[in-house]
């Protein structure tokens, strides 16, 4: 193998190549064949890495001198020009032949991890959905849980909005002049409900909007409120703020309120008044921090005829007027003294029911014993009437008693009478027999005649 032309592409070698003295491997692995007297890589496998001491030379022709992070196939294809141009060094010797060759060394051992891979179109297995893919499996599919549904995209580069939670952007929070004037408001109002809080809600806008602050909303100053009442204590000798001081004092104030309540129609009014009247005092110009409260009127109790039926207040009024008058009606003395009365006449009837229901089991019982006594009774008079027949039967058969005799003789009057021999000796000689029945007599016996011969009975 003298020369090698380069249009012709010679096959990879192998290791059992390197017995042959015109093939051999350095230290790294490669091959190299000797050409015109000198050792030339091989041109048909340049694919080896080389050992650690020859990475700076790779990494420098590289051009930025980090190795891990320039792509394997530009390393390798510096690294075969590099080869091809660069001669070979060998650190092993072998005794020279007798040929012109270079001494032949033993083929060294390649460590497989050093060998990269062929070029190819295979797909770099380190994410998992490849490997997974290359497999076989196939992707799950998107099921929509218990409180989040699946949304479909229609590109897989398209990205999911965040969603934005927290207050809005710019918002400012609650300062203390803030807190403190949400605070009187609602030491003013005590509210109850929402009616309440929608007249604190204005009075505080009205405030924001001349003192330059944002105007907030409804659930926005009752949760900043019901925040400041549940702040708890500090632990140690820590002191508790101002506001929150003032908070605890306003909700015991409105606990008071509740259970002391007097009953107002201005307290049942819709809530659409209410927000009619914010509106326009939104809309006025007003220069009073805070309005007015309307006047309560005392409510009278009037009865009217109308045919047509009353107009209905609103749902929570037509409860409250509804629960005031069952205590009311539940509380009257003649109501009670009533009820008393139906109580204790119910016990009344209970007593008498018992009463009646043992009289009945004690009526029964006697009853089932009466029809005891009855049935031994019948038993009894049935033997004596069987002994009375049989006694009348006895008598008759002993009345019918000879009647049945004469019967008995008629019966065998008519059978045959037994007969026996009678002899009787003439003396001229001679005999006679004769067979005579229990009732003939020998002596009327006559006409006989003297006759030596038996006469047969006729």
């Amino acid at each position: 193998m003298s020369s090698v032309p380069g249009s012709q592409q010679p096959t990879p070698p192998s290791l059992l190549d390197g017995v042959n003295a015109e093939l051999q491997y350095d230290d790294a692995g490669n091959p190299f064949v000797w050409e015109n007297g000198e050792w030339v890589p091989h041109r048909g496998y340049v694919q080896v890495l080389p050992r650690t001491s020859r990475q700076a030379t790779i990494m420098h022709e590289c051009g930025t001198g980090q190795w891990p992070s320039e792509p394997m196939g530009h390393a390798l294809e510096v690294y075969s020009r590099w080869v091809l141009q660069s001669p070979a060094t060998f650190l092993h010797h072998a005794a020279a032949s007798g040929s012109n060759a270079a001494p032949a060394p033993r083929p060294s051992n390649i460590d497989p991890s050093l060998v990269p891979l062929p070029q190819g179109l295979d797909d770099d297995l380190i994410v998992p959905q490849v490997i997974a893919s290359v497999q076989g499996y196939a992707p799950s599919p998107k099921v929509a849980g218990a409180r989040r549904s699946v949304i479909e995209l229609d590109d897989d580069s398209e990205i999911l909005p965040k969603a934005k939670r927290g207050r809005l952007q710019g918002a400012n929070n609650h300062t203390v002049g803030d807190m403190m004037t949400l605070l009187d408001c609602v030491e003013d109002e005590l509210p109850l409900g929402q009616r309440g809080w929608q007249a604190i809600t204005v009075r505080f806008n009205q405030w924001a909007a001349k003192s330059g602050r944002p105007e907030r909303k409804l659930t926005s100053l009752e949760t900043k409120f019901k925040q400041l009442v549940k702040t708890t204590k500090p632990t140690g000798d820590g002191e508790c703020p101002e506001e929150v001081t003032h908070a605890h004092h306003i909700d015991s104030l409105i606990n008071e309120h509740a259970g002391t309540r007097d009953l107002d129609d201005s307290d049942f009014n819709d809530v659409g008044d209410v927000g009619d009247g914010a509106k326009t005092s939104n809309s006025s110009n007003e220069d009073d921090e805070l309005t007015p409260k309307a006047e309560r009127h005392t409510v009278v109790a009037r009865s009217m005829r109308t045919e047509a039926p009353p107009t209905r207040r609103n749902a929570r009024g037509a409860a409250a007027s509804e629960l005031m008058t069952r205590i009311s009606s539940a509380l009257d003395p003649a109501v009670q003294r009533a009820r008393d009365e139906e109580h204790a006449n119910r016990s009344l009837a209970n007593t008498h029911y018992l009463t009646l229901s043992q009289q009945l089991r004690d009526a029964q019982v006697t009853n089932e014993g009466l029809h005891s006594q009855l049935f031994d009774v019948c038993n009894q008079l049935y033997e004596v009437q069987r002994e009375c027949d049989r006694a009348e039967m006895r008598l008759e058969m002993m009345q019918m008693a000879p009647q049945r005799r004469a019967a008995h003789t008629r019966m065998y009057h008519n059978q045959p009478k037994h007969k026996r021999q009678s002899y009787h000796w003439f003396a001229d000689g001679g005999e006679a027999v004769a067979w005579l029945s229990d009732e003939d007599d020998e002596n009327q016996i006559v006409g006989f005649k003297p006759s030596t011969m038996k006469n047969e009975p006729g």
